[in-house]
């Protein structure tokens, strides 16, 4: 019988709620699982499932490595290390939309960028105010939503370039409005099968929908034009992947892809009674007996 591990952080050590209830369902399975905290000493193991590692992007040369050297040593990853590599740095954005893929406007900015440069491109772009992320982050760590004219941009800027490259993209109305969807998908066998979704909203007077800042999330129901256009956008992901999230704002206009969730996202498995069971049985099928997941 193989030994699964699910990869969590320090402030999770029990799992989020949805990973205790993927736990069980695999236990159920017949699956000898634990959860192990990834950047500390644990038992061999044969697969890791990368769930809550939510600290991962305030660690991440750590995070890489530790991600290399399981790869390296021989076990599974799920998600595969080709797909988290990949997935660490929000630049793949601007891959995604040279394949084609509509995007949330975005310029992309190495750490040493001058602040005149970054206020030029934003003034050609004509964006009047806008969002700024490091390139490397989760939980809307160091973002910012303001002018670039604001007495504190440049504050904003060192912050986030001490941490990594800079992503600058024009504040988009419907977030706050609307919200954003998050639709869930589990990948079986390369047939991309659609789980469930949801709406998450930001509190009032703030733009992070995050629960961390507020923000909340019911369960939703997307057109199947919004569950095609997630599943072009997952076809453009390399690697080898069973669950992804992607999100999705001007969700019931003009789709734009926010961001492909594929290394540690909330999948909201709680929200759908069905889900922990069915996404632990692709992970049982996927590993027993050495297959190999899609």
């Amino acid at each position: 019988m193989e030994k699964i591990g699910i990869a969590t952080c320090q402030d999770k050590p029990q799992l989020t709620l949805g990973d205790r209830a993927l736990l069980e369902q695999l236990r159920k399975q017949g699956v000898e699982a634990v959860s192990l905290i990834w950047d500390q000493p644990t038992s061999p193991m044969d697969v890791i499932i990368v769930r809550s590692t939510w600290d991962y992007h305030k660690k991440y040369q750590q995070f890489r490595q530790w991600i290399s050297h399981v790869d390296k040593s021989g076990v599974k990853l799920i998600n595969s290390a080709q797909t988290i590599l990949w997935n660490i740095d929000k630049a793949y954005l601007l891959e995604l939309s040279a394949k084609g893929i509509p995007i949330v406007p975005s310029l992309l900015f190495k750490k040493d960028v001058s602040q005149s440069k970054i206020i030029q491109r934003v003034a050609e772009k004509g964006w009047s105010e806008v969002v700024i992320k490091p390139t490397i982050s989760a939980t809307a760590y160091l973002t910012f939503r303001m002018s670039p004219h604001h007495p504190d941009f440049s504050q904003a800027i060192k912050k986030i370039s001490e941490h990594s490259d800079i992503l600058v993209q024009p504040f988009i109305p419907s977030v706050v409005k609307k919200g954003e969807v998050s639709l869930i998908f589990f990948n079986d066998y390369k047939n991309y099968v659609y789980s469930h979704s949801v709406l998450k909203r930001a509190k009032e007077e703030d733009f992070r929908v995050q629960a961390d800042f507020g923000g909340t999330d019911i369960p939703f129901q997307p057109a199947a034009s919004l569950i095609e256009f997630a599943k072009v956008c997952l076809s453009k992901v390399p690697g080898e992947w069973i669950f992804a999230r992607v999100d999705v704002i001007d969700f019931d206009e003009n789709p734009l892809l926010s961001e492909v969730e594929l290394i540690e996202p909330d999948l909201f498995l709680s929200s759908a009674p069905t889900a922990a069971g069915q996404l632990a049985q692709l992970i049982f099928v996927n590993t027993e007996h050495g297959a190999n997941f899609p």
